[in-house]
């Protein structure tokens, strides 16, 4: 709240863009939610997640990067 309360009304942003992972996107639209309703966000603008997807791993859950436990991108390209 507190970012979007700097960008929408000090920086006077007309487009605020937050790119994080599809499983993210209710919390996103909570939040622009209660952003607008409580005047935190001005009504000019606007809020927007842009979702993307996620690496499985061959168990059915997503890739944990701090584990190390991942893939690398050419192994992933090489083995298609």
């Amino acid at each position: 709240m507190a970012a979007i309360r700097l960008r929408s009304n000090e920086w006077n942003v007309d487009r605020s863009l937050y790119v994080f992972d599809r499983r993210q996107s209710l919390h996103f639209q909570q939040v622009f939610a209660v952003a607008k309703k409580a005047n935190i966000a001005s009504e000019k603008i606007s809020l927007e997640h842009i979702a993307y997807g996620t690496m499985m791993g061959s168990d059915g859950k997503p890739f944990k990067t701090r584990s190390g436990d991942i893939v690398k991108l050419i192994d992933l390209l090489e083995n298609q």
